[in-house]
């Protein structure tokens, strides 16, 4: 086993090197995890926002991100690196928008949206309106009072096969929510 006496001379190196070893290792723990490029184009969304991206877009499902290393980072770091993870699954599912519903510093639940529109070949947009009998649109009437009215409720196209049957572009929309809500005009036009 051991031939003579331990040199200390031989054990100085490691008493020099294990330190500058171990914290290394501890302030690359702190540094959080850096976001993708996709990642990057996914957007935070609010609660009030996420309501309207209910109706406006598709879920693609549930997201997480996690900070494995959290003890060993600030909260701030924690929480970024958690939030950046969370945004690169998002960004994963194909989500343009994230609504982050649950969590702390260190672990993040959300729900990943894919919001879109469908270009018509005239160029504009495919949106949901009320048409009277004669096939004209009708302004600043909802769902249910079109219907109420006995007027035809055009759905806009929900989906790429839809668009693309009715000759559009399907087309990703990171801006979503600087379109909507839509306002509607208060009077009504006759047609």
């Amino acid at each position: 086993m051991f031939s003579g006496p331990i040199n200390i001379n031989s054990c100085r190196g490691w008493l020099v090197i294990f330190p500058v070893v171990f914290t290394t290792l501890i302030l690359a723990g702190c540094a959080a995890r850096d976001i993708s490029m996709r990642g990057s184009l996914v957007k935070l969304v609010t609660a009030e926002q996420a309501h309207i991206l209910e109706y406006e877009c598709r879920q693609l499902g549930n997201v997480v991100g996690n900070t494995y290393w959290y003890q060993f980072m600030t909260d701030a770091a924690a929480h970024d690196s958690a939030l950046n993870e969370l945004l690169d699954n998002a960004a994963e599912l194909g989500a343009t928008h994230v609504f982050v519903n649950r969590g702390n510093y260190s672990s993040l639940r959300g729900e990943a949206y894919l919001c879109s529109y469908c270009r018509l070949p005239d160029g504009t947009a495919d949106i949901s309106r009320c048409l009277n009998d004669k096939g004209r649109e009708v302004i600043g009437l909802d769902r249910i009072s079109c219907e109420k009215k006995r007027y035809h409720w055009y759905m806009r196209s929900l989906d790429r096969e839809t668009c693309i049957d009715r000759g559009g572009d399907w087309i990703p929309d990171r801006d979503i929510l600087r379109l909507l809500p839509v306002q509607m005009p208060t009077n009504n036009r006759k047609q």
